[in-house]
């Protein structure tokens, strides 16, 4: 109210509005898959910065994220390789139809939140070796 003190009544967003078809109202998310896709993907990177801190223990931040860009340099450019490779060559990809949209991101969010348990452990492990976690 110190900032907008003409307005009677500041509305909060509300997060009904956040996932929706985008008919009625903007939406950021079209369904809820999209949107556990995103939280998935919020939950990778906090449990790889986690890991990240229990591993580094000056400049994890910076270290973290520094590894994270490499591992992703290097990740795209194997995938685009094997995929020039699998696809353009001689080597067609030969096998079952594709996956559906919702099949392969349900695969996704799966994985991310197995790839996040993951992290999770290994991390208070390893907080855990260096007694920042009390033992008792």
């Amino acid at each position: 109210m110190v900032s907008y003190p003409d307005i009677e009544v500041i509305a909060p967003l509300p997060l009904s509005h956040l996932v929706g078809d985008g008919r009625e109202y903007w939406a950021v998310f079209e369904s809820g898959s999209y949107f556990m896709l995103a939280v998935s993907f919020y939950f990778v990177a906090q449990s790889l910065y986690v890991l990240g801190s229990a591993i580094w223990p000056k400049n994890a931040f910076v270290k973290t994220t520094v590894a994270c860009v490499v591992v992703a340099i290097v990740y795209v450019v194997v995938g685009m390789a094997l995929t020039k490779f699998l696809i353009d060559g001689h080597h067609k990809f030969i096998g079952n139809p594709p996956m559906s949209d919702d099949a392969l991101r349900m695969l996704v969010i799966v994985v991310n939140f197995v790839v996040v348990f993951f992290n999770w452990t290994v991390a208070y492990f390893r907080f855990k070796e260096a007694e920042i976690i009390n033992r008792w």
